[in-house]
């Protein structure tokens, strides 16, 4: 129970709320929360407070954001990520906060309601934590959380990473069996000549922001849990290819205690190259473009049959064929909204290409314009929008004399390409004894990677994105703290699924946002009051989630009846 204290600072009365604690068998006062004045007390509490009878009906008259912070720091506390953080990053404390719970607060902030550093510090004062973790509210500001982060190491965020997948690994040790990996990049408005940020470099944006610099993050997820245990920042001018070797001995270090061939991973075609595949440790399963093996074209799409998943049913067919000389294990697909995508995107470009030969023609007209009229340099310049066009140069025919240019589409070819290359995927793996179910259930999964990136993408929780910070080493910490929200986030999920309740993180962490820790006003005499902390009103759908909360258990209090 928690009640007013009468302090004298400087002949001045102050008061503060306290609550009365026994540690090692010896009551203890802890300060919850400093008022002021006695008129401070009554501004505050004026609207449950009768002067005339001098006496407070019981009401609830402060409430405080507590499901769905305190579930994630309960999953941390489980986790033990605090004594992990404290042996990696000793020391510095601030206020009285070491860097470990600074770091696990960021992270639950990102998962709740991410937004900025001056942000973190307006939602920190309106959840229970401060009251629960016996921190000053008001301490807990931007300022603080960078005096915190700065100076941590790249090396120190690796090996806090490494570490805590280790925990995790064992908590889950059925999920290695495959891993998913998969590559995105994060703009963000670092200007031009910042000379103190070096990852952040121009190149293919995937938001189509090539005006900005960005990075690029490379994850690793397990099938079964979906949780990220793997991450590799880098610059955001190298393409995923030549980043692929070093991430996967990044894997390959990581999991050096798991058998390399119960492990298979599985990535998109983006990752491909002959030197990758061939010498590629643990297993793999990955698309692949199939104008690197055209003579699967040939097989007549009459001869694909029904493959049946545990989700759906796919036209498919399965052969054994060289790939890059050595023998893979070959899955063709057919999709009807994959042909009418294709479909749509080459009648584009066509339409973009006659767009630019219209333009080209009308400065050929204009004896203004300064443009080379040259046989050569118009036909260059004609097959220049052909060039990076998949197929257009197949069936488009550009002929050019001295200020004279034209071309031909031939409609017999385009239809040939269409019957023959549109809506069919390529999928191969070295498993060579494996039947077309369990290889496209393994590479289906690849979802549960790119779900997270939808996650660090998400405006409402986890939001990796904006990013406003202008060095290495804060978009480290950035991103280190992003992801381990993600991680809380993940296996508080397992905790439902776990429970028979199947919700997304989104719902879920919405749910237990509306669950609220708040004061209750006990009795009241002259300048006297007592208080007590209880749960406020839960729906039907909030009781079932907590009650999944409260066997994570520390501290639960009573709901309200």
């Amino acid at each position: 129970m928690a009640f007013l204290r009468n302090k004298k600072c400087k002949g001045n009365d102050y008061y503060v709320m306290v609550e009365n604690r026994r540690v090692d068998g010896k009551v203890k006062q802890y300060t919850l929360e400093t008022i002021g004045t006695w008129d401070k007390v009554m501004e505050r509490f004026s609207s449950f407070w009768n002067q005339e009878h001098s006496q407070h009906v019981a009401t609830t008259f402060e409430a405080f954001i507590h499901g769905a912070p305190y579930a994630l720091y309960q999953i941390a506390e489980q986790l033990k990520i605090e004594a992990v953080l404290d042996k990696i990053f000793p020391g510095q404390q601030r206020n009285g906060v070491k860097r470990s719970t600074s770091l696990i607060l960021a992270a639950i902030h990102r998962a709740c309601a991410p937004g900025s550093k001056n942000a973190f510090s307006d939602w920190f004062k309106k959840t229970s934590l401060p009251y629960h973790l016996k921190i000053d509210p008001g301490s807990m500001t931007s300022q603080h959380f960078w005096d915190q982060m700065d100076g941590l190491t790249q090396e120190q965020l690796e090996l806090a990473e490494d570490t805590i997948t280790e925990i995790i690994t064992s908590l889950f040790p059925d999920n290695l069996d495959f891993l998913s990996l998969d590559y995105t990049n994060y703009y963000t408005f670092i200007d031009s000549n910042n000379a103190r940020n070096d990852i952040c470099r121009r190149g293919h944006n995937k938001q189509k922001r090539n005006d900005l610099r960005q990075f690029s993050l490379a994850v690793i997820t397990t099938k079964a849990s979906g949780i990220p245990l793997v991450t590799h920042l880098y610059k955001g001018n190298r393409n995923d290819q030549t980043e692929f070797p070093i991430f996967v001995e990044m894997i390959q270090n990581r999991f050096k205690f798991y058998d390399p061939d119960k492990m298979t991973l599985i990535f998109d075609g983006g990752s491909n190259t002959k030197d990758n595949l061939n010498c590629l440790e643990p297993h793999f399963i990955c698309s692949f473009s199939l104008s690197n093996a055209k003579s699967l074209l040939d097989i007549d799409i009459d001869s694909y049959y029904d493959i049946s998943l545990k989700e759906k049913s796919v036209r498919g067919y399965m052969t054994d064929a060289v790939i890059w000389g050595i023998t893979r294990r070959c899955i063709l697909t057919e999709s009807t909204a994959l042909r009418k995508g294709q479909t749509l995107e080459l009648k584009q470009s066509i339409e973009k290409f006659k767009a630019e030969m219209e333009h080209l023609e009308e400065q050929i007209k204009n004896p203004k314009a300064r443009i080379k009229k040259d046989a050569d340099s118009l036909r260059k310049r004609a097959e220049s929008f052909i060039k990076g066009k998949k197929h257009l140069k197949d069936f488009i025919t550009v002929t050019a004399g001295d200020s004279q240019i034209s071309y031909t589409i031939d409609e017999e070819v385009r239809a040939q390409i269409e019957k023959k290359w549109f809506g069919k995927k390529l999928t191969i793996t070295d498993h060579l004894d494996w039947r077309e179910e369990e290889i496209l259930e393994a590479y289906y999964s690849q979802e549960c990677v790119e779900k997270v990136f939808r996650d660090t993408k998400d405006t409402n929780h986890f939001a990796l994105k904006p990013v406003y910070h202008w060095t290495d080493q804060k978009i480290r910490v950035h991103v280190f703290v992003c992801l381990l929200s993600l991680m809380l986030g993940q296996i508080l999920m397992k905790e439902m699924e776990k429970n028979g309740i199947n919700i997304s993180k989104d719902k879920m962490l919405d749910e237990l946002n509306g669950i609220y820790d708040g004061w209750v006003i006990q009795s009241a005499t002259g300048k006297k009051m007592s208080f007590t902390r209880v749960l406020g009103k839960m729906t039907k759908e909030q009781e079932k989630l907590w009650e999944v909360v409260s066997k994570l258990n520390l501290y639960a209090p009573h709901k309200e009846t």
